[in-house]
């Protein structure tokens, strides 16, 4: 795992080094950069300028194009030599770690330690009381079929066969989660207050598009304001990673959740924190972004694996009355599009987001102004692997549909460009 980090991190440093090796070129011929760039007629040409003129690669040249005239002063420029000299330093650091058996084996030995120094504390989990309601194990003489398992806002939930099921002709009940899996199988719920709720395939009313989706709340015991967050087969491959509002996240191995009763807890969690998300193993690094507009990036393989009830482990340092409004785990590839409550937005790409190390308080993800003209807080986040349309609903019930293409790319802690006008008591409340 450590020798996986550690590669990680390495290639992550050798691309940064690679961009600001370009911005260096740039930095040390100053005037001549500005010249061919404002003789260029369009950004393709001042692309190709630069690359055949100081023999820079395709990313070199447009970081050169996307670095914003601020970072020209004399202050900033100290800064790309400083960080470049630092990602050296890095690199070299990295490449001896993983050159020598002896130096991986101090580091681990050093990681193990303050893990232990961290755990080492008694038992905080509690014994919970759950719905003893065994799951019906029973079989019937029923043809087991290829079935599709949606379920909807308001806890509504339908199921049809593979064949025949359409999204485009349930969109009305607008589709949350979509499951294709058999029928005699079961289906693991997640829901936002730490609970895992399982139900078989045949035990869901088979629906037509023409009629009626069933209520899921008559079939599985929810509590009152229960949403569901996530939904997977009843399988044991890989891990589960929940991630938390109050900036946990907890991985555990999907065999810990082979339970046989309809409603068991999940993860522990504290006080008012909820769950937002629940996803399997995707990628190798995790994103968090806050309500106030700050951001961590950090290696999927730094949350260790913990029991079924425990809550995780502390993912980014929250400021108070912040809260975690995304995560997700991401490829290193597409755009992260931001959109605060009073209707600014803005794309940045993934690789601005610097890979840190857990726990930390993380970097700003967006210039809220201090007047709140661009927005007092985030009001979604979305991940643009290609282009896309996104819908912005306001409080008041106004809905505007755009093209990510629409949305100006920016740097990570740019302050965004206006999508839709938001005026008097009213703000945008999502973003989908």
């Amino acid at each position: 795992m450590v020798t996986r980090r550690t590669q990680f991190e390495l290639d992550a440093a050798l691309r940064r080094e690679h961009i600001l090796a370009g911005l260096m070129i740039a930095v040390d011929n100053l005037d001549a950069v500005i010249a061919l760039i404002r003789a260029s007629k369009s950004p393709k040409e001042a692309r190709e300028g630069l690359m055949k003129t100081f023999s820079l690669s395709e990313a070199q040249a447009q970081a050169i194009l996307d670095l914003r005239l601020q970072r020209l002063t004399n202050m900033e420029l100290i800064t790309i030599k400083r960080e470049y000299a630092e990602v050296v330093k890095l690199i070299a650091e990295l490449r001896a770690i993983l050159g020598s058996d002896k130096k991986l084996m101090a580091l681990i030995e050093k990681e193990l330690v303050e893990i232990r120094g961290q755990l080492a504390t008694p038992r905080r989990t509690t014994f919970v009381a759950c719905d003893e309601t065994p799951v019906d194990e029973s079989e019937d003489l029923a043809v087991v079929e290829d079935v599709t398992v949606c379920v909807c806002e308001g806890l509504k939930v339908r199921k049809m066969l593979t064949r025949q099921f359409s999204l485009a002709a349930i969109s009305e009940d607008k589709p949350l989660f979509v499951l294709e899996t058999k029928s005699n199988q079961r289906v693991r719920l997640f829901t936002d207050q730490g609970a895992m709720l399982v139900i078989l395939a045949d035990e869901i009313p088979e629906t037509r598009p023409t009629t009626r989706a069933a209520n899921l709340a008559a079939l599985l015991p929810f509590e009152k304001n229960e949403q569901i967050v996530a939904m997977f087969p009843d399988d044991d491959e890989g891990d589960y990673f929940f991630y938390l509002r109050d900036g946990n996240v907890k991985r555990t191995p999907a065999a810990e959740y082979r339970v046989r009763v309809k409603r068991t807890a999940a993860v522990s969690l504290r006080d008012k924190d909820r769950v937002i998300g629940v996803e399997k193993r995707l990628h190798e690094a995790i994103l968090l972004i806050t309500k106030q507009g700050m951001s961590i990036r950090f290696a999927t393989e730094s949350v260790p694996a913990m029991g079924r009830v425990s809550g995780g482990v502390k993912c980014v340092k929250l400021e108070k009355g912040d809260c975690v409004l995304y995560a997700a785990q991401l490829p290193e590839e597409g755009e992260i599009l931001t959109v605060t409550d009073k209707g600014f937005g803005k794309r940045s790409p993934i690789f601005d987001y610097d890979l840190q190390g857990r726990n930390g308080k993380g970097l700003k993800t967006f210039d809220l102004k201090k007047n709140g003209a661009n927005g007092t807080c985030i009001a979604g986040v979305l991940y643009v692997g290609a282009p896309r349309e996104f819908t912005l609903t306001q409080r008041h019930g106004a809905k505007t549909v755009l093209s990510t293409n629409e949305v100006h790319i920016e740097p990570r802690a740019g302050k965004g460009a206006m999508l839709v006008a938001v005026v008097l008591d009213d703000d945008v409340v999502s973003v989908e």
